[in-house]
């Protein structure tokens, strides 16, 4: 699913409001500072990115993947390098 269709609003928005966290899109300010990493040779650009501040933010972005067929990655505390799902 591309950036755009996030643009357009609609689930997305439905899903960012139900959120106690964060949601940032790739025309959101806050989106670089989302996407920086240690390693400076990753260089991932995700259509969307969560920044969940609750178990319940976490259940809403899983299911709102698994209904769209979105691929996930967790960002965590640098266990993986590659910075891959």
């Amino acid at each position: 699913m591309q950036a755009e269709y996030f643009r357009r609003g609609g689930d997305v928005a439905d899903l960012a409001e139900r959120l106690t966290g964060t949601c940032h899109l790739p025309d959101d300010p806050a989106y670089e500072s989302c996407c920086a990493i240690w390693n400076g040779m990753i260089d991932k650009r995700p259509a969307l990115v969560l920044r969940p501040a609750s178990e319940a933010d976490i259940s809403a972005a899983t299911a709102f993947a698994r209904d769209h067929n979105l691929p996930v990655s967790v960002r965590g505390g640098g266990t993986t390098w590659r910075a891959q799902p």
